[in-house]
């Protein structure tokens, strides 16, 4: 399988830093309309999510909806020369697309405004990449891992899908490159492509005037990536279309005459079958019911063709919007929208929602496709859910308190034949903190199994508390080096190391992951914190850079923090300015950003702006000895310590 990691080259205003500054985007609606957290959600910063090149020799810029703030600021396209770029405005439904004419598609563009000028380098277009394939499009955030692979399974193997365009929102419970690993070896997918969109998903209060990021992802996967491919389905995680066996989507839309289909779709009940109720994280094939009242009906979701779909039409959430007209044979294939899997981001209450059970009913497409792939044909014994459970939940790294309080309780006296149930067990006793009782389990577990690095990863935790720390750091050094990739024992395993100042042997730990994933952005960012406690800052800024990371949406607010400070190492004054910034953005109440800010700027000789920034860093934190040495240097009152 052909897996990549996509980079997009956003363009955003931070201007905001300053509170004096006008923003560059103003909300459509009257602040009486915002309603609660307007301000949070709101996106006042992007400009454009993207410029990249169109395949066909020009570049395309996508934005939120910005007529207004085009005609108030000024927009222009600058070449490295400083020449400015021709280009076409299409406006699109709460949207804006610039098709921007250059003679080379690879150099930088300025992008410039009255309020400020930025310059990036477009992305690649990855049309080529797609060519030909039949493409799973989607975006994700914090779905569970399971879901996704199930999802995927599913499109691949029922529909005959070969490749996958998958945005990432920002989801905080996995890396991009867990979820990478998640859908490793699922035959039948031979592409993956996995873009970072870390945009404010908006306000959805069911007015579509402050809500940018869903729609901007679906023109960016068409017109960068999607353009040339053999046809399209945009479906959700929770989404699955069932085929009565006479073609699946894909093949379907191919043959149909407009190059465009639009399936309905009903709700299918949260509720599981009697013999999937032990397990923890629900999965599709638990739920078997579906709406027959003949009111349920949820929104459609549409696959296309997308050399037939004119640049006028615009690819939607539920529709191609402008007019284009769906085939209308779409027998045999039928939407399931399942209310159970659902981590609450938009409809906290839907998994959860008192329904009326005489309104479901199982339908015999549904079950037999969903055992045919999943091998659920009978039912299964509580031992063997619970296995299945003790996977999921370890899989994903964490226990899943969805698994019945019950049943862990029932643990405790179960005889203990599985080492995962054991594993469940164990972690059960970390959680009322009866370690005394957790430990022994652990050995046993890894005695038996050596496979079982969890095992290994959780004691070091144990002996850590006990005051053993040669054995905890025994214990998760087993681990990584059994699991070299895994970023959670990596990340423990440096804290011993970085604790003993052992710097060197940081970095030969993280080079161990890289030779599997040379380009994960975490992998790096860790690399690049133990080359610049080595006197190495220049060289980790290099490394950082060649990848592409400080440009390229990927980093929190914390890795960004360090790449201003291998600025500030290196006497790069602009850059440091220009991340910290960023940084105080997204956590203006930040005390150490405000310390970096002030370096940055004494750097760029604005030592009264320096001053200042030292002054509300020591504000925000008056206990810090680094902060008051700060005021010293600049001839400021410093308060009594403990005053």
């Amino acid at each position: 399988m052909i897996t990549e990691y996509a980079q997009i080259a956003p363009v955003k205003y931070t201007g905001q830093i300053d509170p004096l500054a006008p923003p560059f985007r103003d909300p459509f609606r009257h602040p009486v309309q915002h309603g609660p957290h307007f301000q949070q959600k709101f996106d006042y910063e992007t400009v454009f999510f993207d410029i990249f090149d169109d395949g066909e020799g020009g570049l395309i810029a996508i934005s939120p909806q910005m007529g207004r703030e085009v005609k108030r600021h000024g927009l222009s396209f600058l070449d490295a020369q400083g020449r400015a770029l021709p280009f076409r405005h299409l406006r699109r439904w709460n949207l804006d697309m610039f098709r921007i004419e250059t003679p080379d598609v690879t150099a930088p563009v300025t992008v410039r405004t009255d309020l400020f000028e930025q310059t990036v380098t477009p992305s690649a277009s990855r049309l080529e990449l797609f060519e030909g394939r039949r493409v799973l499009l989607f975006v994700n955030k914090n779905n569970h891992l399971q879901w996704i692979r199930d999802f995927v399974t599913f499109y691949v193997t029922v529909h005959g899908a070969d490749a996958v365009c998958l945005y990432d929102n920002g989801s905080t419970e996995y890396t991009l490159d867990e979820l990478h690993r998640a859908l490793g070896g699922i035959a039948g997918l031979e592409l993956l492509t996995i873009t970072h969109w870390p945009f404010k998903w908006g306000v959805t209060d069911g007015n579509s005037d402050s809500s940018f990021c869903q729609r901007a992802f679906l023109e960016h996967a068409r017109w960068r990536c999607l353009n040339r491919a053999r046809s399209v389905l945009q479906c959700d995680v929770d989404e699955l279309i069932f085929s009565d066996g006479s073609g699946g989507i894909f093949e379907k839309v191919e043959a149909s005459t407009t190059g465009y289909v639009s399936v309905r779709g009903r709700w299918m009940a949260h509720t599981r079958a009697e013999h999937f109720e032990v397990l923890g994280p629900p999965r599709h094939h638990h739920f078997t019911r579906t709406d027959i009242s003949g009111t349920g009906w949820c929104g459609k979701k549409w696959a296309c063709v997308p050399g037939k779909v004119a640049e006028r039409y615009q690819w939607m959430v539920h529709d191609v919007f402008g007019g284009m007209k769906p085939d209308p044979d779409t027998s045999g294939l039928v939407l399931r929208h399942y209310m159970g899997l659902n981590t609450g981001w938009k409809q906290a209450n839907r998994a959860t929602a008192a329904i009326d059970e005489q309104d479901y009913g199982e339908e015999e497409r549904v079950v037999t496709t969903m055992r045919r792939l999943f091998d659920r044909s009978e039912p299964v014994c509580v031992e063997e859910n619970l296995v299945e459970a003790a996977h999921l939940t370890f899989a994903a790294g964490r226990i899943r308190e969805s698994l019945r309080a019950e049943l862990l309780a029932e643990l405790e006296t179960r005889a203990l034949t599985h080492p995962w149930l054991a594993m469940l067990t164990a972690r059960h006793f970390e959680k009322k903190k009866e370690d005394d009782k957790a430990e022994p389990i652990y050995r046993r577990v890894l005695e038996g199994d050596p496979t079982v690095h969890e095992a290994a990863y959780f004691l070091s935790y144990i002996r850590e508390r006990a005051g053993d720390r040669a054995e905890a750091e025994t214990f998760i050094a087993q681990a990584v080096e059994a699991e070299p990739t895994n970023l959670r024992y990596l990340q423990r395993y440096i804290t011993f190391l970085r604790g003993d100042k052992r710097f060197a042997e940081i970095v030969a730990a993280v080079d161990r992951a890289l030779d599997w994933f040379p380009d994960d952005p975490a992998f790096l960012i860790e690399k690049a914190r133990g080359m610049s406690r080595l006197n190495l800052s220049a060289e980790a800024l290099e490394m950082l850079e060649a990848a592409g990371l400080p440009d390229a949406g990927v980093l929190n607010v914390h890795d960004r923090l360090f790449v201003a400070e291998l600025c500030i190492q290196c006497r790069r004054w602009q850059e440091a300015l220009e991340n910290v910034q960023a940084v105080l953005v997204q956590t203006p109440e930040r005390p150490w950003a405000h310390h970096v800010l002030s370096l940055a700027l004494e750097g760029l000789g604005q030592a009264e702006a320096a001053k200042t920034a030292a002054a509300h860093a020591f504000e925000l934190n008056p206990g810090s000895k680094v902060f008051r040495a700060r005021l010293g240097k600049f001839g400021l009152p410093v308060p009594a310590e403990g005053t």
